[in-house]
């Protein structure tokens, strides 16, 4: 990119200023160049989530993307990206805007750009009635989607719990086995054995 905006000689002083995430930035720049026919220039993470990687990749043409690396492990065989990606181009395509529209994936490196939705954490902004009425309303035109007959294709989340047992089972049960196996005569382990068996545990 840097040669099509001005040539290089031999001994010319190259600074990079680019990414604030160059280790992410790295994973996306074949994906940039090769699926969204444009150059990204820098990357901004988001949060700090541990399954996935989630950063805004700014563009030469500045248009904002938001890229995901999917979280992946040889013991874990769940398509991650997969559903996400294919959930929301059925969304978008039954004329629901309220989630980004996908733009490129790469499945065999994990990565995914989408449509970057501006806002901010929830944690940061008072939820209020108009807010739980967009989510409410949100629900309800996910149900009605589900009546169609494209969305029986479509593969359940990765922890997706559709009955109370579900949830117990797949959520519930081995968070509590891996809190219990922290549990210690003394010390912190020992206020969190009272708090399980006096407070958690029905």
């Amino acid at each position: 990119m840097l040669r099509r905006l001005r040539p290089l000689d031999k001994g010319d002083l190259v600074i990079d200023i680019g990414a604030n995430d160059a280790t992410f930035l790295s994973a996306f720049q074949d994906t940039g160049a090769r699926l969204l026919g444009v150059d990204l220039t820098h990357a901004t993470r988001l949060g700090q989530g541990r399954n996935s990687r989630v950063s805004l990749l700014h563009a030469l043409d500045r248009t904002i993307f938001l890229g995901k690396e999917y979280f992946s492990s040889p013991g874990d065989l769940r398509d991650r990206l997969g559903t996400e990606y294919r959930a929301f181009d059925f969304i978008r395509s039954m004329g629901l805007t309220c989630v980004p529209t996908p733009v490129a994936k790469d499945e065999e490196h994990g990565l995914a750009v989408y449509e970057y939705i501006k806002g901010v954490p929830a944690n940061q902004g008072a939820a209020g009635a108009d807010q739980v009425r967009q989510v409410a309303g949100f629900i309800r035109e996910l149900k009605e989607l589900s009546r169609w007959e494209s969305a029986r294709n479509l593969p359940a989340a990765s922890a997706a719990c559709l009955r109370p047992a579900d949830l117990a089972q797949q959520e519930i049960d081995p968070r509590l086995d891996r809190l219990a196996q922290a549990v210690t005569p003394n010390g912190p382990g020992r206020d969190l054995g009272r708090f399980l068996d006096k407070s958690l545990l029905p």
